[in-house]
């Protein structure tokens, strides 16, 4: 990769100056903006959502389209004769949705988790579920996928 500098002149420099420093703040800003809402949405999902889980040592769920959701929950997909687990679960209120990216162990502020994250093993197959709900029952979108850690 090859970094090319221009020189410029002082009188150049001095009008640029402020310029460049409220575009460099209002960058920061935004980029620093945009990691906190990828945890904070406004608008809750309304339909149904194509969820992805990221591979990593704390898999990273996300969905499509960008929404929120009041539900989470990740369980165990058992080999025959085995009972399904769950092992994290978490909701937030309906009228402060999350989303649409969540770590694993990692609840949103103000979220009450109803079964602490269990360390995943190595080798073993979960499904992650997410819901958007209104009146503590009525659905309005979901998704769920199958990842292997």
């Amino acid at each position: 990769m090859r970094l090319s500098i221009t020189q410029t002149t002082p009188s150049v420099f001095m009008t640029r100056t402020p310029f460049l420093s409220a575009s460099a703040t209002a960058l920061l800003v935004t980029a620093l903006s945009c990691k906190e809402a990828s945890s904070i949405s406004t608008e809750g999902c309304v339909q149904n959502v194509q969820v992805t889980v990221a591979a990593e040592t704390n898999p990273l769920f996300s969905w499509a389209p960008a929404c929120g959701i009041s539900f989470l929950s990740v369980v165990t997909v058992p080999s025959s004769g085995a009972g399904v687990e769950t092992v994290w679960s978490f909701s937030v209120p309906e009228n402060n949705p999350v989303g649409p990216r969540i770590r694993y162990g990692q609840a949103p502020t103000g979220a009450a988790v109803s079964v602490a994250p269990r360390p995943l093993v190595a080798g073993a197959t979960y499904r992650v579920r997410v819901l958007h709900t209104v009146g503590g029952d009525g659905l309005l979108g979901s998704g769920e996928t199958v990842f292997t850690r």
